[in-house]
């Protein structure tokens, strides 16, 4: 679970069990500091001792290094967020985790990240600091992320700043960073600066969130289509918070994809109708595509008949329901997504994405 920093529990706790027990990791914290133990064998070997969620990270690099420095008091007065405070360069780059979000500010950068399996910690530093933490964690070769995610300011995204910053670090590295899922929030051309530093093969998805006016679209895709990392990609998330515009270019740019997920809401048929030509023509035409999300706020039934009168719907109430879309070799399951009554799911029966259907859902990956 994702802690906040103003979550930790560094204020008083109303059980006294629970007060004696961070005592104890404590006083075994400064007991493994004397025996000179790192910051890593420490936190191992109080997961060992207490269990595993005994103490966040940012805990116990507190009080480590609070003894490291010589203080040798129990007690603390701590009362707001508690920040990373080891001077330790590179402090992080020892930790393993397959899943990384970086938040870029104005002045901080934070980091959260699962050092441990299901355990998820947030550590916010200085914006100087947080770029050379990230520089020594994206450095390691070894490291094999299932998640990398970037997101920064809509100021930074207008000016470019932060692109620039990441491809001054990411060419600096000496080896293409192992990245299964990327997520990007800026302009779609940023991949065409981002991608070439991601191993091609590896890298399976791509999201992208545009806050502001998209920049030419078209003239965006033929570039990156000559990036072996984007010729390689099943899935594609977009969300360009304005009517998409991917639906105005040819079918041919988007065949590869397995998956494609659409995240602009669309409240009427009048609103977006190219975008159900698209959708019918993509299903029909494609080798690949195994599943297509999109967010469709209106009813089922007028959903499936714009999409092709030939589906056939099985029940409908709302905008809930379940339909079947037969194409030649091949049948899609067409519902919401249990989870999100709004996501309007096409997903292929059987394939690696389908997960069958639980009341009104289809459940799909």
């Amino acid at each position: 679970m994702l802690r906040f920093l103003f979550c930790f529990p560094f204020f008083k706790c109303g059980s006294h069990t629970e007060d004696h027990r961070q005592l104890a990791i404590r006083k075994y914290i400064l007991r493994n500091v004397k025996k000179g133990r790192s910051i890593e064998e420490v936190d191992e070997k109080i997961r060992q001792k207490f269990g595993q969620d005994a103490i966040v990270y940012q805990e116990l690099d507190y009080w480590y290094y609070q003894f490291y420095n010589g203080k040798r008091s129990m007690n603390d007065e701590r009362r707001f967020h508690l920040q990373l405070v080891s001077t330790r360069p590179g402090c992080l780059a020892n930790l393993h985790f397959e899943y990384l979000t970086v938040d870029i500010k104005k002045s901080t950068m934070t980091f959260s990240f699962n050092p441990h399996p299901k355990d998820y910690e947030e550590i916010a530093v200085p914006l100087n600091m947080g770029y050379s933490q990230l520089k020594l964690q994206l450095g390691r070769s070894e490291l094999k992320f299932k998640n990398l995610s970037i997101y920064t300011t809509h100021s930074s995204i207008a000016d470019g700043t932060t692109l620039r910053n990441m491809e001054k670090l990411l060419s600096a590295l000496d080896h293409q960073l192992h990245v299964e899922k990327f997520y990007s929030a800026g302009y779609l051309s940023n991949l065409l600066s981002l991608l070439p530093y991601l191993k091609p093969g590896v890298l399976q998805g791509v999201t992208v969130i545009e806050f502001e006016e998209p920049q030419p679209f078209s003239e965006t895709v033929q570039e990156l289509i000559k990036l072996e990392q984007w010729n390689k990609l099943k899935i594609l998330s977009i969300n360009f918070q304005w009517r998409n515009p991917l639906i105005f270019y040819p079918l041919q740019y988007f065949m590869q994809f397995e998956v494609i997920m659409l995240f602009d809401p669309i409240k009427t048929i009048d609103e977006s109708p190219e975008l159900f030509i698209w959708i019918r023509q993509l299903v029909k035409t494609s080798p690949n595509i195994d599943l297509i999300n999109a967010r469709l706020e209106i009813p089922f039934r007028d959903a499936c008949s714009t999409l092709d009168p030939e589906i056939e719907i099985e029940w409908d109430e709302g905008h809930d329901g379940i339909a079947y879309w037969r194409i030649p070799g091949s049948t899609f399951i067409v519902g919401r997504n249990p989870d999100f009554i709004s996501q309007l799911l096409i997903v292929k029966e059987n394939s690696i994405h389908w997960f069958g259907e639980n009341g009104g859902g289809v459940i799909a990956q």
